[in-house]
Formats: C-alpha cells, structure tokens, sequence
C-alpha cells in the first residue's frame, strides 16, 4: 500500500510541473531588415517577465527609435511610433511599426502603416521581415 501512494504523488507532482520559463530578453542584437542597407543596433533591456525596453540606434535610411516588448505566446511584440516616415509640407507624416519576433529564433515580422495626408499619398501600409542577431 505504502509504494501506491508514492505513485500518484509523483504522477501528480509531474503533472502540475510548471514550463520553464523563457530567457529575458537582454544585451545588444543586430538588426536586419529585408532591404537594402537596412540594419541598426538594438539596445534590449528587461523591464520585468515577459517586458523588455528596446532602444534602436537608426540605420541608413532611418531615425532612432524604440519601444516596450511583451512576450506572448511564445512571441514578443512592439509598436513603436516612426518619427521619419516622410513629411507632407513640412508637416510630419504619422506612421507606426509593429514588429513582431520568435523567442526562440529571433526572426520576425513587421507592419508599418501611415496615414492620409491633404497632400501626400492616401493611407497605406507594409509588411516585411527582419532577423535579430545576439551580439552581446
């Protein structure tokens, strides 16, 4: 009697065993987006369990910018607003990106959208691809 017991103790304990939990997501990686010279340094830091604050140096073709990631089901995810999407008689565009990547892979995807200007183009948006790289 005393060796049941045990069992459905264990089968139990193994049952109610928690997923280990992912790796924050820290340090300094090497963006790169599907286009030409379209590269920039991300500066990741943790801000608690499945948050991270990333800061973006800009690449060739764009400004600095960044934003607070939040893991979910096995991806993290960013909006963060797009300072240099172009202008409109010197007015500003407004535009976001939303850029999405794997946990484990680092590879990812992104949409970026503006909005309709008086004088610029009608609202509009696009998708694209990027890897992120672990530098340090």
């Amino acid at each position: 009697m005393g060796i049941v017991p045990a069992m459905v103790i264990a089968a139990t304990a193994v049952g109610f065993a928690s997923p280990a939990l992912a790796e924050e997501l820290s340090g300094t990686y090497r963006y790169d987006h599907d286009g030409p010279s379209t590269w920039s340094t991300w500066t990741i830091t943790s801000c608690g369990q499945g948050c991270a604050d990333v800061a973006a140096t800009g690449g060739a073709t764009w400004a600095p910018y960044g934003g607070q990631a939040h893991l979910e089901a096995g991806r993290w995810t960013m909006v963060s607003p797009w300072p240099d999407a172009g202008t409109c008689e010197g007015t500003p565009l407004t535009a976001s990106r939303t850029l999405s990547w794997d946990d484990a892979t680092l590879a990812g995807s992104g949409y970026a959208s503006w909005e309709a200007s008086d004088c610029g183009p009608a609202e509009r948006s696009e998708r694209f691809s990027f890897t992120l790289t672990k530098l340090s």
